[in-house]
């Protein structure tokens, strides 16, 4: 018995690594034609005040009108990796949102207990247009991790419900 369940759960590993290459590299398809081939307005206020301020500056801005310090902390380290390649952005904000599609995968697998189901539910995410302001600009992080939690937020409501 121990064989068998350990064949069923890496044949079902299996099925969900082909499913998550599938769809970043669905991601990439659709999305590389998007190029940042500069940084503009509040793209470039974001990346300048890297340069000018220390860490806790920019990540816990003093006296600012907004508390965005996840999303901060974020760019912050996008920035470190990314450093002056402006067109990497584009490559990061990919990944980043083929992430979220994943989610939407697993999290529409576990609900209809269909992996094709799942599937499609990740792949009509990246199918949309929605997600073109996400991979077009640097402050797409921000709407990749707000879509990303209010993701994971209805799904903890579902399964609270």
């Amino acid at each position: 018995m121990g064989k068998v369940r350990d064949l069923e759960y890496w044949s079902k590993l299996k099925s969900d690594i082909l499913a998550v290459g599938i769809l970043m590299a669905f991601a990439w398809f659709i999305n590389s034609g998007i190029e940042i081939k500069g940084l503009y307005m509040d793209d470039l206020y974001l990346w300048s005040c890297y340069g000018e301020q220390s860490f806790f500056e920019y990540v816990f801005p003093i006296g600012g009108t907004r508390s965005r310090f996840v999303y901060y902390l974020a760019a912050w380290l996008q920035i470190a990796l990314i450093g002056n390649h402006v067109s990497w952005f584009m490559f990061a904000n990919i990944l980043t949102n083929s992430l979220v599609a994943v989610t939407v995968y697993g999290m529409a697998k576990k609900l209809s207990r269909e992996r094709l189901i799942g599937f499609l539910c990740g792949f009509l995410y990246l199918l949309s247009r929605m997600a073109y302001y996400q991979i077009s600009q640097v402050w797409g992080l921000m709407e990749t991790l707000a879509l990303w939690l209010a993701i994971g937020i209805l799904y903890l409501l579902y399964q609270y419900l």
